[in-house]
């Protein structure tokens, strides 16, 4: 039963100054005679009479007064910095972890107060966080004229399956660029699980891009059905790649990167790990390797908080995904 309003109280004063029953009161307001007699009891005057002024202010000062258990235990709040430490959102941390049952988690904004309060006092467990409170810019800025790739199949000629997200093997692709033209890396993802492949590249010359696409997924031949990219000359020969791979390619309308959502989230998170502020040059193989490695086990909330891998694993577990380490 919801708290007694202000109303209800100038009710409860006006029928106790005519000394009407707490049960006669009770039945006028539909309230138990226990709340009514609890009412006039706890919020009196000093002389033993009812105000619903002084008795709304006094149940305010009572509540705000009330300790309330904090949510964040001793416990939780090394799990969570523990979570942050791996790059986990905070819905990623809780989400985990509630589903192990270990601990009580707190609700996600609870935990983003935490952090907030914390970067107040001082702290930097805010920096962990993928956005750290930046602001997006709007969509279409910065827009540059495309060059017309030849024989370019649209995403509107994309089978109705690949936006299913039911069956392995449509896969997404772009190139994360280095600070001053300094080193790219290929990044490729499968829509089902969100498994990822990565590979550092010299330049961003549609050779070399097409040579990395066929090394990187030619060990899934046969099971790879659709590559979406998006409309960069690099991806000029996807001829050539449809046909070493024997998949179809197909392009996201110019300046519609949402229409490769999975990939653009991908590439977020990569940025967690080379800002686009650095440069390229000293990102060795190892390092490409444990990042890719990093996010196919970090938890999906689309997937119940289980990993890439783990959802793999589950569901498309006859397929051999060897070719990346886990």
């Amino acid at each position: 039963m919801a708290h007694l309003s202000t109303a209800e109280r100038f009710t409860i004063q006006h029928m106790n100054h005519q000394g009407k029953s707490s049960t006669s009161i009770g039945k006028a307001l539909s309230r138990a005679t226990s709340s009514i007699t609890r009412e006039l009891q706890r919020n009196a005057l000093h002389d033993g009479s009812y105000s619903a002024v002084f008795a709304g202010s006094t149940a305010k000062k009572r509540a705000k007064d009330k300790r309330r258990r904090s949510a964040m235990t001793r416990e939780v709040s090394e799990l969570v910095e523990q979570g942050l430490e791996n790059r986990f959102s905070p819905e990623q941390i809780i989400g985990r972890h509630a589903q192990q049952g270990n601990l009580d988690m707190p609700c996600v904004q609870t935990l983003y107060n935490y952090i907030s309060a914390n970067r107040k006092a001082g702290g930097k467990m805010h920096r962990r966080l993928r956005l750290r409170g930046r602001r997006r810019k709007p969509r279409g800025q910065g827009k540059q004229r495309r060059s017309i790739i030849p024989n370019r199949r649209d995403i509107s000629e994309r089978p109705i399956e690949v936006e299913q997200r039911q069956r392995f093997g449509d896969f997404e692709c772009d190139l994360i660029i280095g600070a001053g033209h300094s080193g790219v890396i290929l990044t490729v993802n499968d829509r089902v699980t969100g498994l990822l492949w990565m590979e550092k590249l010299k330049d961003k010359q549609a050779t070399t891009v097409s040579k990395a696409l066929i090394h990187l997924l030619k060990p899934l031949k046969g099971k790879i059905h659709t590559l979406t990219s998006d409309n960069g000359t690099e991806f000029v020969l996807h001829e050539e790649v449809s046909k070493q791979l024997e998949c179809e390619c197909f392009f996201a309308k110019p300046y519609h990167s949402w229409e490769r959502g999975s990939n653009e989230n991908l590439n977020g998170l990569i940025r967690d790990y080379y800002p686009k502020k650095i440069e390229f040059y000293d990102i060795t193989a190892k390092h490409i390797k444990d990042t890719q490695n990093a996010l196919n086990n970090r938890p999906r909330k689309r997937h119940n908080f289980l990993t890439p891998n783990e959802f793999k694993q589950q569901n498309f577990k006859q397929i051999d995904t060897r070719c990346i380490s886990n």
